[in-house]
C-alpha cells in the first residue's frame, strides 16, 4: 500500500521496521495516516494514539471515522480558524472519542511565521 501523499510516504515494511525500533529503544512510535486505509493500518500496527493533520480537519468521513476508534487523538490546528476546529470537536466527540482524550495542537503552517501573529 502506499499512502495518497505519493512520493511523501513510506511503505508498509518501513512503517513496521520503524515501530519495532522504536519499542526496542522504548520510544513511543507515532504517525499520522493521512486517509481512513492509512490509519486503519496504524492502528491495526498498535499506535496509542491518532494524530489528525491540519489538512484533514475539514474531512468529515474521516474525522467520523477516527472518532469512532476511541483511542486519544492529537489534533492539529495549522491551517484551520476557530469554527472549523469546533466543529471537527464536536465530531470526534459525537464519534464516540471521549474529550478528555482529545488534544488541540496549536501549530504554525506558514515559516517563518509572520510577527504579527507571534
Amino acid at each position: 500500500m502506499r499512502l495518497q501523499m505519493g512520493y511523501l510516504c513510506i511503505k508498509q515494511s518501513i512503517c513496521f521496521e520503524i515501530k519495532k525500533y522504536c519499542e526496542l529503544r522504548e520510544i513511543e512510535f507515532l504517525s499520522t495516516g493521512f486517509d481512513i486505509e492509512s490509519v486503519d493500518y496504524l492502528i491495526n500496527l498498535g499506535i496509542s494514539k491518532i494524530k489528525v493533520p491540519s489538512g484533514e480537519i475539514t474531512n468529515l468521513p474521516y474525522l467520523r471515522h477516527i472518532g469512532s476508534k476511541k483511542l486519544p487523538i492529537i489534533l492539529s490546528t495549522g491551517m484551520s480558524n476557530i469554527g472549523e476546529i469546533s466543529s471537527a470537536l464536536e465530531i470526534l466527540i459525537e464519534s464516540g472519542t471521549e474529550i478528555e482524550n482529545i488534544t488541540v495542537l496549536h501549530c504554525t503552517s506558514e515559516y517563518p511565521t509572520p510577527t504579527v501573529y507571534c
